[in-house]
């Protein structure tokens, strides 16, 4: 599966901007807040729906414009496909946002639906949280993963999100009527049930997705850091027993929501005992560990987006990731183009740059093509 040519409007720091790609390797050159992670960005946005960087929609909307349109040309094995993101803000206090999906102009029942149609894996200097980080991190990155390759995961998350809302609804409700903790728990039973249920779903889930992660991201950290990396998940069960304090709270206090994925080097815990550098080795493991299941789920190798990391990594680090760089399709930023070949080179065989972009002032050309026109833009830096 790879990207043939994406369409950015109105996105960012960017006005229109249309790119065609190899399906190789593309590299995107150019100084710090010229616009290179954004495109990345949108690519992002096409495949999963969201930002990779964390960034609500409203926040990619280019200032003084009220919406964004992200489109996208994919060819895989299965035929050529047309992916369209368009996101319109609030017109005023009374309207609401509208984000529209679609797949060849028929739009997805659900944003969700478009995992999985377009596999990725990204990798930033800004992923470190996932080790040294709350377990919301973790459990974010498990969700993406099992996300795009199962659509019984997303249905399963999305029915315990919307029952857990619920009881907590219920929950502040009972509590602000302060009834008595026999007759909460009466009202309160349906919802326990149902929420078990779709608790054990989730959970049983999460489990075989860790058991599969562990040994790809085991032997990945051995040889980009020479130590030991484990992964246990530890499941926090749904109990309702606790309901009192539940109650007083308005709070679901257990389940999938609180859920831990623990990462130990060399049997300590790696938020709390290890170093930056084995941290940085533990998530860039994981990275490609997913990188692997997603290929052998989807049957398709995943776009890989490496975001302003080869500066970042030293050469060890570097020689982990360069042999995926000549397997399917990758996006690579960087502001030192000496540096960037150099990395490069070190491959082996070298990777070379099938198609390299120049990235200034909001523009993005191709070094084979013609260079825009400048744009002159009130906009603030590119992100």
């Amino acid at each position: 599966m790879y990207l043939e040519r994406v369409e950015i409007h109105d996105f960012r720091v960017y006005d229109r901007v249309v790119l065609e790609f190899s399906p190789g390797l593309n590299v995107l050159l150019g100084p710090n807040a010229a616009g290179k992670s954004t495109v990345l960005e949108a690519l992002g946005v096409l495949a999963t729906g969201r930002s990779f960087r964390g960034a609500t929609d409203a926040e990619m909307v280019r200032n003084g414009r009220k919406a964004y349109r992200v489109s996208g040309r994919l060819s895989g094995t299965l035929g050529s496909h047309i992916i369209e993101v368009i996101y319109t803000a609030p017109a005023d206090t009374a309207s609401a946002a509208r984000r529209v999906i679609s797949v060849d102009g028929r739009p997805l029942a659900r944003p969700s639906d478009i995992l999985g149609r377009l596999p990725l894996v990204s990798f930033s200097p800004d992923d470190l949280p996932l080790a040294k980080g709350a377990p919301a991190e973790r459990r974010r990155f498990l969700d993406s993963l099992l996300g795009q390759t199962s659509a019984a995961y997303r249905e399963s998350l999305i029915r315990y999100h919307r029952i857990l809302s619920q009881r907590n609804a219920l929950l502040g409700d009972l509590g602000a009527r302060r009834l008595a903790t026999s007759a909460a728990a009466e009202l309160l039973a349906p919802w326990d049930e149902a929420l078990a249920g779709a608790a054990a779903e989730v959970q049983t889930r999460r489990a075989t997705a860790v058991a599969a992660l562990e040994p790809l991201a085991a032997r990945a950290f051995a040889r980009i850091d020479g130590g030991h990396l484990a992964i246990s998940y530890r499941p926090d069960r749904f109990d309702p027993s606790g309901r009192l304090d539940e109650l007083r709270r308005g709070l679901t206090l257990s389940g999938p929501h609180r859920d831990e994925v623990v990462l130990t080097v060399d049997a300590q815990e790696a938020r709390r005992f290890a170093s930056q550098g084995q941290q940085r080795s533990a998530v860039l493991a994981l990275k490609l560990a997913a990188l692997e299941l997603l290929e052998r789920e989807a049957g398709e190798r995943p776009l890989l987006l490496l975001d302003d990391v080869m500066s970042e990594l030293d050469p060890g680090r570097r020689a982990a990731l360069l042999p995926l760089l000549g397997r399917g399709q990758a996006f690579v930023t960087g502001t030192d183009r000496l540096g960037l070949e150099r990395a490069l080179s070190e491959g082996n065989p070298p990777v070379g740059g099938e198609r390299w972009f120049t990235v200034v002032g909001g523009t993005v050309c191709a070094e084979d093509s013609p260079a825009p026109p400048a744009e002159v833009t009130d906009d603030p830096p590119a992100r």
